[in-house]
């Protein structure tokens, strides 16, 4: 029987295809690729944490350049889906927002493969597509100074708003484009694939049904049992049900974007000055961007909080962390304008999000309950989740937009 295409299955669906799919792949073999498919020598190739894919940090030779990262593909993605982290990929470049470039191969192709990325799948033959990326500096978010430092928190939560919103703004940029304009053909003619993708391919990409996009958060309630505890349960339904009511019938304010739908801890880089007050825009640098869509606009921000504030331990008060919360809003609000039904619809996002993250943790390790990664979001989730039910959401929801009643 062939493998099910992943944009015909539900979030949970997609989640166990690209689980088959991960590609299994050595240092070797990527030190392979890079030369036959890329003419680049490497030294050696040191694995890279990925959910996913299978990402590669290439130590090159000092003739070959600046060293890169090779990056391949999960099978189950579709040429389609490669082609709009490729167009989110210039839309960023193009606004002056830090992120990756993809080098060609040898034959001018901005995506590949190779033989050695074949593989079986419950008796099917899948093929990972490859592609290489150059090294974008600076520190995992999570491994940096800026959340974990009280003299950092409030300049880092600020310029980390700014960071999103510049984000959001050049891909509603691009979304917009294609939408008043030629669909994505123009973004689609400027890329060099090996693979025909259409405007309408890269439309189906942008629209798949993922439980990671808030406007389908509903889709993992029926995951919700395998959560721990009564009262986790219960916040669990409550979340998802807010959200379910919010856009039930979603006003026309609420607007739709191309939207990158990961901006977490381990997807955003960091170069840390020597002192807070030197962090500027140019410190910070977006990267993964396996699950954008289309989805609502203000979800970005409202996910990137929900897992910013999900750094904060318990050490943190209730007076700062709501300080953090609303230093990151001043730097969204700079760079992207919210309408009033945004405003409201923004911690219920942020909690619909977080609640879907350890949901689908919860889930996924009773899959592989080896795999202890699939807990990291999990505990940080509960104490988010539980910190803004206490303060209630209305309250934070107020504190963040004055304008809103509390």
């Amino acid at each position: 029987m062939p493998l099910p295409l992943l944009f015909d299955l539900d979030g949970a669906g997609m989640e166990a295809l690209k689980r088959k799919c991960r590609p299994h792949v050595t240092c070797e073999q990527a030190v392979q690729i890079a030369e036959e498919v890329y003419g680049v020598k490497a030294e050696v190739a040191k694995k890279l944490d990925s959910y996913d894919d299978a990402n590669f940090f290439l130590h090159t030779h000092a003739e070959e350049g600046p060293s890169r990262v090779l990056k391949v593909q999960n099978a189950a993605d579709p040429p389609s889906l490669i082609a709009l982290q490729l167009i989110i990929e210039k839309a960023l470049l193009a606004a002056g927002v830090r992120s990756f470039s993809t080098f060609p191969t040898l034959a001018g192709m901005v995506v590949s493969s190779h033989a050695s990325l074949r593989a079986d799948v419950d008796g099917e033959v899948v093929e990972h597509a490859v592609r290489m990326q150059s090294v974008v500096t600076g520190t995992v978010l999570v491994r940096s100074c800026l959340l974990s430092t009280p003299e950092w928190r409030q300049e880092a939560m600020y310029y980390l708003g700014r960071h999103i919103g510049g984000v959001d703004s050049a891909l509603l940029s691009a979304f917009t484009s294609a939408k008043d304009g030629a669909g994505w053909d123009t973004h689609l003619s400027a890329l060099s694939l090996s693979a025909p993708v259409t405007s309408a391919d890269v439309q189906t990409a942008a629209k798949r049904r993922t439980a990671w996009n808030v406007m389908h958060a509903q889709s993992v309630s029926k995951y919700a049992h395998v959560v721990g505890g009564e009262r986790r349960r219960a916040i669990v339904d409550q979340n998802l049900r807010a959200v379910a009511l919010l856009l039930r019938s979603p006003p026309s304010s609420l607007r739709t974007s191309l939207i990158w739908n990961d901006a977490n801890e381990q997807n955003i880089l960091v170069t840390v000055p020597p002192r807070p007050s030197e962090l500027r825009d140019a410190c910070f640098a977006s990267i993964d961007f396996g699950d954008a869509c289309e989805g609502y606009l203000v979800s970005d921000p409202a996910t990137c909080l929900g897992y910013m504030l999900m750094q904060l331990g318990d050490e943190v008060g209730d007076e700062e962390w709501m300080e953090c919360a609303q230093r990151f809003v001043q730097g969204v609000l700079e760079q992207v304008e919210l309408s009033h039904s945004e405003k409201e619809a923004f911690v219920p996002f942020m909690v619909g999000r977080v609640t879907v993250s350890v949901v689908l943790s919860a889930y996924s390790f009773s899959l592989e309950p080896d795999n202890t990664y699939l807990l990291t979001t999990s505990e940080p989730g509960w104490r988010l989740l539980e910190r803004v039910e206490r303060l209630t959401p209305e309250v934070v929801a107020s504190a963040l937009f004055p304008s809103l009643p509390s």
